[in-house]
C-alpha cells in the first residue's frame, strides 16, 4: 500500500499481488470488511482529502480484485484480430 499510495523504496519488492490474494480465498464480504474497516482508520489517522484519495485508491483496487480474486474473470483489454471485410 506504501508503493500504490505514492510512497517511495529505495528497492521496490516485487510482489504478485493476485496471486498472493487468491491464495487467500477470499469473498465480497471479506472485501466489503477489509475496505470498511481501512475507511475508518483512514478517517481517525488522515485529513480529510488525504482520507478520501486513500479511499478512491482502495475502492479502484479492491474492485480489480473483486473481478480477478473473487469473480475470477479477466480484467484488462482483450485484444481480438479485427474480421476481415467480406466481399460481396
Amino acid at each position: 500500500w506504501w508503493l500504490v499510495l505514492g510512497g517511495q523504496l529505495q528497492q521496490p519488492p516485487k510482489i504478485d499481488m493476485i496471486n498472493k490474494h487468491m491464495a487467500l480465498n477470499i469473498n465480497n464480504d471479506d472485501l466489503q470488511t477489509w475496505l470498511s474497516i481501512l475507511s475508518t482508520t483512514l478517517d481517525q489517522q488522515l485529513t480529510s482529502d488525504q482520507a478520501e484519495q486513500w479511499k478512491n485508491k482502495a475502492h479502484q483496487i479492491g474492485e480489480r480484485l473483486r473481478i480477478i480474486v473473487i469473480e475470477r474473470q479477466a480484467a484488462g483489454i482483450q485484444i481480438t484480430q479485427p474480421k476481415p471485410p467480406t466481399q460481396q
